[in-house]
């Protein structure tokens, strides 16, 4: 059988699936312009996303602000998965 999906695991933004909530943890690996830009559309940590869709792009929500990132970006939040 696969690996159980812990509520409140630590994963990365790109593990997430449309419909599912999570906290960011922290930005990792990432040039300090895009770190800021995150941080400026409500990315940051303690904040909650909510992810619209997947594919091509991600496209999620922080706060009230809707944001589009590729997989690469995506990768680069660490979250905690929050009960559906």
């Amino acid at each position: 059988m696969g690996k159980k999906i812990e509520d409140n695991e630590e994963v990365r933004l790109s593990d997430l699936f449309p419909g599912e909530k999570a906290v960011v943890v922290r930005l990792e690996n990432m040039p300090l312009s895009l770190f800021y830009r995150l941080q400026s559309m409500g990315v940051y940590e303690g904040s909650r996303v909510y992810v619209e869709r997947s594919f091509p792009e991600y496209l999620f929500r922080a706060g009230y602000t809707l944001i589009a990132i590729n997989h690469i970006v995506a990768y680069r939040v660490v979250v905690h998965r929050l009960p559906r």
